[in-house]
């Protein structure tokens, strides 16, 4: 639309003023026309003055017209003196041409697209805020290059699993071009065994569900199969319907592999530690056996030196002992053969027991308090095995304290019991590894131990059925506490 502006024009905050009354009627009209369309306009006569803006573009402007009008508009947008604004308008004014296009506006901080038409009284501008498209297609493009560039595979697929979109990612993992593949059903790269996959991809994602890691196989065009790590997410169209499925696919053979190795390689460990302690204990029984018998002989000759070094003998070959059990508990855990023999015992006389048998092997004095008053149901040796682990955990790590605080307590859901040092503490980093096989919280070698007993100990009172946790400050000391579950029993035999 083209406006030429009165020479009659008597007021610049004016749009058009003329003495004929049927101009002055077409004036107004002209006017209520530019007040209601949706696009900003407003005109400049030939010294850069603003004679006239819509309402659309007092908007735009951000302020009120009569603020605007009558100024020149390089002195209201100076930011914008040198710009494409500056160089178009002058263009067209010079060369009396209409000129067309999109820029920033920086004195407005918009996306504007603008149409410019010159004439004798000056410039008829008619622009819009394309801010959001302008977005729109710079994340458009953004994404496509993004999709471009990735060494991940990228796929786009309608819901009956037409392909719609395979990027360079997926030509290099699949081995299919996208010239191949556009318009295909994705299904050709799904194995026999898992063309469900895609109806089930598919089903999830209309329930609303993001896929963000499902790992599968999938079938290259030479056949091969390949390791793939998927994530899925929506396609929508404009109104939020779902229209399609994304799924990005990432290569995990290397991985996978890696994972076999060590797996292999974690097995033959456990095989080799399970031959070795199977076959170690049979000598280790014959020297216990002999070293007894020495003792025997030689307190009867009366060779008390000699006594005195086979019972540091022996306490060494129970040790030894000890350590080739817990390595066949290892195994036996590994391999899901630790069972448990459940019986019913009282549980508070019992613990009493154990603790005055503990006390006789260590100077700290282990203090048990609380108790259950009742019969348990559990493995005897094997809470023993729990029991004695943790106190003795606790009377190796507090070298510098000589109490060990033992506390029994009773739910309606079973025992709980908790074993309480005064050492030397555990890390926040440690406590959180301090169940795990083989892991020892201290490794300078000051305590002795090959990091299996928590390990165990953890493992048996999961079969339980219960949980164990630690509480640790360094330089404090911990606090291990186990629950296992167990039905009342009032009288206890």
């Amino acid at each position: 639309m083209v406006m030429s502006m009165s020479e009659e024009l008597i007021d610049p905050g004016l749009p058009v003023v003329v003495t004929s009354p049927a101009l002055q009627e077409l004036n107004e009209q002209v006017v209520a026309i530019l007040e209601n369309m949706s696009d900003a306009f407003f005109a400049l006569d030939r010294q850069w003055r603003l004679v006239y803006m819509n309402r659309v573009a007092e908007q735009i402007f951000g302020g009120r017209r009569e603020n605007f009008l009558g100024k020149n508009l390089w002195e209201i947008f100076p930011e914008a003196v040198d710009s494409v604004f500056y160089r178009e308008y002058h263009r067209a004014l010079a060369e009396d041409t209409t000129v067309e296009f999109e820029a920033f506006g920086p004195g407005l901080q918009k996306w504007l697209g603008v149409r410019a038409y010159p004439s004798r009284e000056g410039l008829s501008v008619f622009f819009r805020d394309v801010t959001g498209r302008r977005m729109t297609d710079m994340m458009r493009r953004y994404m496509e290059a993004l999709i471009a560039a990735s060494n991940d595979a990228i796929i786009g697929k309608t819901l009956d699993g037409r392909v719609i979109c395979w990027n360079k990612g997926a030509e290099k993992l699949y081995g299919f071009t996208a010239e191949e593949m556009l318009g295909e059903s994705v299904s050709i790269i799904l194995p026999p065994d898992r063309k469900h996959e895609m109806e089930e991809i598919i089903q999830r994602i209309c329930r609303g569900e993001y896929i963000e890691r499902y790992e599968t196989l999938r079938t290259r065009k030479d056949g091969t199969l390949v390791d793939v790590s998927l994530a899925a997410s929506p396609i929508t169209d404009e109104g939020g319907s779902l229209i399609g499925v994304a799924v990005i696919a990432h290569d995990i053979t290397e991985r996978k592999r890696i994972e076999q190795e060590r797996r292999e390689k974690e097995q033959r460990k456990d095989d080799f530690i399970g031959m070795a302690s199977h076959e170690l204990k049979t000598p280790i029984t014959s020297v216990k056996a002999m070293t007894q018998l020495l003792q025997l002989r030689l307190a009867k000759e009366g060779n008390a030196e000699a006594v005195r070094c086979l019972e540091r003998m022996d306490k060494q070959i129970d040790r030894l002992n000890r350590l080739v059990t817990d390595l066949l508990d290892v195994t036996k855990i590994q391999e899901g053969r630790l069972e448990l023999i459940r019986e019913i015992f009282n549980f508070d006389e019992w613990l009493k027991n154990l603790i005055e048998d503990l006390q006789q092997t260590t100077t700290h004095k282990i203090n048990c308090s609380g108790k259950v008053g009742r019969g348990i149901v559990a493995d005897r040796d094997r809470i023993g095995q729990v029991v004695t682990n943790l106190i003795t955990n606790a009377i190796k790590y507090s070298p510098q304290a000589d109490t060990i605080d033992v506390r029994v307590m009773a739910d309606q859901n079973g025992v709980i019991v908790s074993v309480q040092d005064y050492g030397i503490g555990i890390s926040p980093a440690s406590q959180e590894m301090i169940f795990k096989r083989f892991f020892r919280a201290v490794r300078d070698g000051a305590v002795p131990g090959l990091g299996m007993g928590l390990f165990i100990a953890a493992e048996i009172v999961k079969l339980h059925g219960g949980n164990i946790r630690v509480e640790s400050a360094e330089g404090k000391g911990s606090i291990f506490s186990f629950s296992i579950p167990s039905p009342t029993l009032d009288v206890a035999p």
